[in-house]
């Protein structure tokens, strides 16, 4: 077996203040509602205020959604996982038949210590500042707190079917009393204790090796990194919990870490790596929303653009915003042309194409999820995982253009790619 490297990423210290704050539904999706409020609303006015209050401490804070806007569950992880951010906490409201009422906190199930100690010091001022039933702190795979790659959170402020949970929901005491209590929960969480590792047989995010050789995996809920070699599918940890955006640089180093900070350390030296080898990044860069790509600026009116992915051959950026979906960008024109819906942008090889995931869900769960392509005109968009039954998500494509790569629910999947059909499907992890 090659030797890999082992990252090593910033401290608590350095990366800790910067947070994605995701009001949940919206546009179209109103979620709960109960004596004349949306839980839209209430979310998105609950997450503006939190993030007022994480800014004015000097936090570096996004935002989801500042609009009533429909976002996608996907789009949502893809947004967070993107930013290279420290915290994320997703704001939401209860219902029950009329019939329930209080406060619960949920972290993923297997999610890493940190998102337990969020969870665990968030909820108690919750509880008090909401001056509601405590219905405890709780676990869940709800997919927003399942697939982002830093600790996360899900916060079920009340109930906005009962009497009682519903006025206080819709008075602006209350909503800024939510929003302090969450931010007191999340500062003083920071240096709780040390971070550990949970075991975990739940992966994500395959990308390949420039060789072709290797898997990088994530798992879920900033639980570590791993590595699968391809012939023979052994599994290889080569991370602690905390670390996150992996990526290849080379056959032999591994890039991880926010925006702040990234560092490489070369195993078979024992140094850190202080050049890296591979893609020159500063081709495309993304600042508040905006892509920069080579002299040329692309900004979108009430929209944010994120995850740009260059194409091996320089021509080419595809990127994400949160309310059209993805395009491609020509590099030496500065001119876009829409791609559709979709996240998780990867290239083939040849650059004249890429390949992404286009999911759909009811507001809670992704319901249904397949790998599309499309060219570089945009005018070919065709569905690879079409009848397949599973929900697949992030692909990516080996550098020969004969496998692809892709996660469904947990598990990673390798499937050969002849002329753009998938065939002989196989589950590489159980």
């Amino acid at each position: 077996m090659k030797m890999l490297l082992l990252v090593v990423v910033a401290t608590t210290a350095i990366f800790a203040q910067s947070i994605c704050i995701d009001a949940g539904h919206g546009g179209s999706d109103p979620g709960a509602v109960g004596w004349g409020l949306q839980e839209k609303s209430i979310n998105l006015d609950v997450s503006q205020r939190l993030y007022n209050l994480m800014r004015q401490s000097g936090w570096k804070a996004y935002l989801v959604r500042s609009t009533d806007k429909a976002v996608s569950l996907s789009g949502r992880t893809s947004y967070a996982n993107s930013l290279g951010v420290s915290r994320f906490v997703s704001i939401h409201c209860n219902a029950f038949n009329k019939s329930a009422n209080g406060t619960e906190t949920f972290a993923y199930s297997k999610g890493s210590s940190k998102s337990f100690g969020m969870r665990n010091s968030v909820h108690p001022k919750l509880v008090r500042a909401m001056r509601t039933k405590d219905r405890g702190t709780k676990t869940a795979n709800f997919y927003v707190i399942k697939n982002t790659n830093m600790p996360a959170i899900l916060c079920e402020l009340a109930f906005i079917d009962e009497k009682n949970d519903s006025a206080k929901l819709g008075d602006s005491y209350y909503r800024q009393k939510a929003a302090e209590a969450i931010h007191s929960g999340v500062v003083s969480s920071l240096a709780a204790f040390d971070e550990e590792i949970n075991d975990s047989s739940l992966y994500m995010a395959p990308k390949w090796s420039p060789d072709g050789s290797a898997l990088l995996l994530t798992h879920p809920g900033y639980n570590g990194i791993a590595v699968m070699q391809v012939g023979d599918y052994d599994l290889k940890s080569i991370s602690s919990a905390n670390a996150y955006n992996a990526k290849w640089i080379s056959n032999d180093e591994v890039l991880c870490g926010g925006k702040q900070q990234q560092k490489l350390l070369n195993m078979a030296t024992g140094k850190s790596v202080d050049t890296f080898a591979g893609v020159d990044m500063s081709l495309a860069s993304i600042e508040d929303g905006k892509l920069t790509v080579a002299e040329h600026v692309i900004a979108l009116d009430n929209d944010v653009i994120f995850n740009a992915a260059v194409s091996p051959d320089r021509n080419y950026v595809a990127y994400e915003s949160l309310k059209n979906g993805i395009s491609i960008v020509n590099v030496a024109s500065g001119k876009s042309v829409h791609v559709g819906t979709g996240n998780n942008p990867a290239w083939m090889p040849n650059s004249k194409g890429i390949v992404f995931d286009h999911a759909l869900d009811n507001g809670h769960e992704i319901t249904q999820s397949n790998i599309y392509f499309a060219d570089i005109s945009g005018q070919k968009r065709m569905n690879i995982t079409e009848g397949l039954s599973l929900i697949a998500q992030r692909p990516s494509v080996s550098p020969d253009g004969q496998k692809i790569a892709f996660d469904a629910e947990g598990s990673i999947f390798i499937a050969s790619l002849n002329e753009l059909k998938i065939e002989q499907v196989l589950q590489v992890t159980k």
